[in-house]
């Protein structure tokens, strides 16, 4: 079974400022995610600081997915910087 290709538009793509802001995080936070493998861009942009775009399909999966605060490894609970 053949599938036809989904052409996306522009209202279907976001950039890391974009997503960073509908999810409420730090773009820093969403470069990691993609390191991680939480959440995965259509595409990197070139350049030396090049965006990701991601999906609003991809986006809204990692909104409604519930994810559970973790430490760094030699993080302290509890102390102040």
């Amino acid at each position: 079974m053949r599938t036809t290709p989904v052409l996306l538009t522009e209202s279907d793509v976001l950039t890391t400022a974009e997503t960073a802001e509908t999810l409420g995080k730090s773009k820093q936070t969403i470069a990691r995610w993609v390191d991680e493998g939480t959440i995965t861009p259509l595409k990197r942009l070139p350049g030396a600081h090049g965006s990701y775009l991601f999906s609003a399909e991809e986006v809204e999966r990692v909104r409604s997915t519930p994810r559970q605060r973790q430490t760094r490894p030699g993080a302290r609970r509890g102390s102040v910087a």
